[in-house]
């Protein structure tokens, strides 16, 4: 959780949070995993939901109807 709460308020890469929370998750290993990616609506949209995508969701989530 401290590699999450280091990430708070600062400008970090696309990849560095996703990486980060997927770390965590795999570390802590919780009994339930789920997502929602919410992100404002600038010109990074896309690509910030592409690594949430990539990085988090594909990896620790079982694979059902995702939706993009």
């Amino acid at each position: 959780m401290e590699e999450l709460l280091a990430l708070i308020g600062r400008e970090s890469g696309l990849h560095t949070v996703t990486t980060a929370l997927r770390r965590t998750v795999e570390r802590d290993r919780p009994a339930v995993v789920g997502s929602l990616h919410v992100t404002c609506s600038d010109e990074a949209e896309w690509e910030t939901a592409t690594a949430f995508q990539h990085d988090f969701v594909e990896r620790l989530l079982p694979p059902l109807k995702v939706g993009r």
